[in-house]
């Protein structure tokens, strides 16, 4: 792509911007190439772009997330490792996340869940090894050598037993309905509210909500509240306008439960504005540019003028005087 060098950095920093906010675990290959293209607010065609982001490879093909951030792992922020962990997660390419910036007895409880469900990460490590990796430098270069098999773990005293814990759920290519930090919660155990469980309505709503980032639970106490037998068609339809809509599509979304009450207050009518095409949008900006340049051209032709004038106004202003200096020397 022949683009300046700023543009490509603004390009490549939009995108990773996405990736950490709706796609946390790297593949972004599960949203579609249009979507993220108007997300960063690319305003071309989006398939010369993401050939050349694979060709220099900041993107990677994945037979299962279709694509994914190249080295994701390794170059996001402690934040974005952070999300998943405490989701009970994985990062695209299978590796789990680091824990280093977590607290202490967080840490040890996610260790060792990751270390039950056979997490080979080296970065995994118990405290006492921390320890000793401290006071020794080269145990360090040891447990944090990405190539070396990690550490058995010391014996510990049976633990008690506690609930079943989380499994891994691995999100299809192209599912737009649930966000990788969002696993866990999707899937525990769907507590009953108020001794009833989830309608098949409900639940074809919440699976098809954009990035649910509210509680299910609430957003099911809502739906108790608001939603009414036979208005289901009517609901969905009015979800469907939202998924389209220009915020929903920049991932600027509204939880769940308020999502609910405020369109049931509007009889499921709600209007919400639509997605800026990029054609309309470069017009738009063109037609701008051109009364900018009008403008302009017109400012500098009014301080031309009063220039003349002025210079004009001076030199009529002088020759009387230089008459008059002649005249007394003479």
């Amino acid at each position: 792509m022949d683009i300046p060098l700023w543009q490509g950095v603004g390009i490549l920093e939009s995108i990773w911007h996405v990736t950490a906010r709706q796609t946390p675990a790297g593949n972004i290959g599960k949203l579609p190439n249009e979507y993220i293209a108007l997300a960063i607010d690319y305003r071309g065609d989006e398939t010369p772009l993401f050939e050349a982001l694979l060709a220099c490879g900041w993107l990677d093909p994945h037979p299962e997330h279709r694509l994914i951030v190249h080295d994701w792992w390794d170059h996001t922020d402690d934040a974005v490792h952070k999300k998943i962990a405490r989701a009970h997660g994985f990062f695209a390419d299978g590796r789990a996340p680091k824990l280093t910036r977590l607290g202490p007895r967080e840490k040890d409880e996610l260790e060792a869940w990751y270390r039950e469900h056979n997490c080979s990460n080296s970065y995994v490590i118990t405290h006492s090894e921390r320890t000793r990796a401290h006071v020794n430098p080269s145990a360090e270069r040891t447990l944090f050598d990405s190539t070396s098999a990690p550490p058995e773990p010391e014996p510990e005293p049976e633990p008690e037993p506690e609930p079943e814990p989380i499994k891994h759920t691995t999100v299809s290519k192209f599912d737009t309905s649930i966000n990788t930090h969002t696993i866990a919660r999707a899937e525990k155990t769907k507590a009953p509210v108020n001794g009833t469980e989830p309608s098949p309505a409900f639940l074809d709503w919440w699976k098809n909500y954009p990035f649910p980032n509210g509680h299910e639970r609430q957003a099911r106490e809502a739906w108790a509240e608001v939603a009414r037998a036979g208005h289901e068609s009517e609901i969905m339809q009015c979800l469907g306008r939202y998924r389209i809509s220009d915020k929903a599509i920049r991932g600027i979304l509204m939880n769940p439960e308020n999502w609910l009450r405020r369109c049931a207050a509007e009889n499921w009518e709600t209007k919400f504005p639509s997605a800026r095409s990029n054609a309309p949008a470069i017009e738009e900006s063109a037609a701008r540019m051109r009364e900018e340049d009008e403008l302009i051209r017109k400012l500098k032709e009014e301080e031309h003028a009063k220039s003349v004038k002025r210079s004009s106004g001076h030199a009529d202003s002088q020759t009387p005087r230089s008459a008059a200096r002649i005249s007394r020397r003479s």
